[in-house]
């Protein structure tokens, strides 16, 4: 693991990524356990001038060390997920345009390509992305998810 600076942006985006990059399953649990993260001021960094934000220094430190932006990977990029004691593949679209984004990553020399098609197919891309969108209702004991979604998972 590089050496992140542990509680500044990227460190744990960092874990998901190394585990795609490397062909390992990342499960999201997140509709079976209540996960919180509890938000904090930055009082206590050295060197911070403003309590509600991050310093930036550490910022930068951490997103060089992750490789950019483009590595930030979160539970959407999670390979299954943990719902109803059962474990499912996650498929439809988003799914595939996370593997299309550590694709882009693991092979930048094909990334120019993939960026025209995308900026081409922009508004079915879009329209894809709406109907596979998951709403949560953390009301409910699980996420509830539209129609299409629904089929898909099923």
């Amino acid at each position: 693991m590089p050496p992140f600076l542990i509680g500044s942006r990227g460190w744990d985006n960092w874990m998901i990524y190394y585990a795609r990059s490397q062909n390992i399953q990342v499960i999201d649990i997140s509709a079976t356990m209540r996960v919180i993260h509890c938000d904090h001021d930055y009082s206590y960094a050295k060197g911070s001038q403003n309590s509600r934000q991050r310093p930036q220094k550490r910022e930068i430190i951490n997103l060089h060390l992750l490789g950019g932006e483009a590595r930030l990977f979160h539970l959407g990029h999670a390979t299954h997920e943990l719902r109803s004691k059962a474990l499912f593949r996650r498929t439809g679209w988003n799914m595939r345009q996370r593997n299309i984004e550590l694709w882009c990553i693991m092979h930048p020399e094909h990334d120019w390509w993939v960026r025209i098609l995308r900026r081409l197919l922009h508004p079915v891309i879009k329209g894809l992305e709406k109907s596979t969108t998951r709403h949560e209702d953390w009301r409910r004991n699980e996420p509830s998810m539209t129609r299409s979604q629904s089929k898909t998972l099923a």
